[in-house]
């Protein structure tokens, strides 16, 4: 777990997280990732998708972070933390 609020919990993905289909919705919507420079989509497979959780950094930063709800253990987005920069 990285943190929790009163109604979510923040953790790591896992590589299980990559047939929950989360990630895979997310990141090929073009509605979403407009906002992040892929107008597209990114055109990625549940397979992609799990590889790269499973080599993705030790820690809390740079590593995908799923958002939990607490009551029900839906997942209902993802997040990302990183360090400052100068």
């Amino acid at each position: 777990m990285v943190f929790t609020t009163p109604r979510l919990m923040i953790r790591r993905a896992i590589p299980v997280d990559a047939d929950i289909a989360l990630f895979h919705r997310l990141w090929n919507d073009p509605r979403v990732m407009i906002m992040v420079g892929f107008p597209r989509g990114l055109n990625i497979t549940p397979e992609q998708i799990r590889t790269g959780i499973e080599r993705q950094p030790d820690g809390e930063y740079e590593c995908k972070l799923v958002a939990q709800v607490k009551a029900t253990g839906e997942l209902i987005g993802e997040c990302k933390l990183g360090t400052p920069d100068s």
